[in-house]
């Protein structure tokens, strides 16, 4: 299953400040690969946590800075 821009997505945890929950549907705004190591996807949701509209997997922990 891809993940595509316009389509919709399920968190799959909750967020640690309870800005979604775990099963919430959001509509894919956006999508980029990480500027860390580890590479993985960041996910625009349009709802902005940490000065950011990307929400990401656990991933390295590296900071990636804002978009």
């Amino acid at each position: 299953m891809a993940i595509e821009v316009g389509k919709d997505v399920v968190a799959i945890k909750d967020h640690s400040k309870g800005i979604y929950k775990q099963g919430q549907i959001h509509r894919c705004l956006g999508i980029r690969q990480s500027s860390c190591r580890c590479k993985h996807f960041q996910i625009n949701i349009g709802i902005y946590a940490h000065s950011s509209v990307y929400h990401l997997p656990n991933g390295c922990g590296e900071e990636t800075g804002s978009p």
